[in-house]
C-alpha cells in the first residue's frame, strides 16, 4: 500500500526513483549547494549560470560527456531536498576546514557573479557555513576573500 502511494507521489515530480535514491557523495553535495545558492535569488543569470557550471566541471573533473548527467542529478537531489543538513553533514564530515572554507568561498563567488549578493543569498551562505560548523570569522573572512579574488582576478 506504502508503496503505491510513494509511486503515485514520485510521478509528479518527473525524477526517477533510481535518480532519488542515488548514493550521496561530496561532490554531489557540493553541487548542491552551489545549485541552492543560485536559486536563492529566484533568478539565474547567464553569468551565474556558466559559473556554477565551470565551477562544477573543473573542481570535479568531469568530462564534457559527464558534466550534463552530473547536473541533472544535482537537480534531482536539490528538488528532492528537505533540508540542507543530508549535505552539509556529509561535508563537515568528509572535509577538511580548508576545505570547507574553499566551498563556502565558491558559493560566494557563485553569489556575487551576477554582481549583487542578494538578501537571501547571503543568508543561505550563512546557514550553510553555520552547518558545516565554520566559524562567523571564517563566513565573513570566506566573504572578502571571494570579493577580493574577483576584484583581482584571481
Amino acid at each position: 500500500m506504502f508503496k503505491a502511494l510513494f509511486d503515485w507521489l514520485d510521478l509528479d515530480s518527473g525524477a526517477s526513483s533510481e535518480q532519488a535514491s542515488e548514493i550521496l557523495t561530496v561532490p554531489l553535495a557540493t553541487a548542491v549547494l552551489y545549485y541552492e545558492v543560485l536559486r536563492a535569488d529566484e533568478h539565474f543569470s547567464a553569468d551565474e549560470l556558466e559559473l556554477y557550471e565551470q565551477k562544477v566541471f573543473d573542481e570535479f573533473d568531469l568530462t564534457q560527456e559527464q558534466l550534463r548527467p552530473f547536473l541533472k542529478k544535482v537537480e534531482a537531489k536539490a528538488r528532492h531536498a528537505v533540508d540542507y543538513m543530508q549535505f552539509t553533514r556529509l561535508i563537515h564530515e568528509n572535509c577538511s576546514i580548508e576545505q570547507k572554507r574553499n566551498i563556502v568561498i565558491s558559493l560566494w563567488h557563485l553569489a556575487m557573479s551576477d554582481g549583487n549578493v542578494d538578501a537571501h543569498e547571503e543568508h543561505l551562505i550563512r546557514k550553510m557555513s553555520d552547518l558545516m560548523y565554520l566559524s562567523h570569522s571564517d563566513f565573513i573572512q570566506t566573504r572578502i576573500l571571494a570579493r577580493d579574488s574577483l576584484t583581482t582576478g584571481k
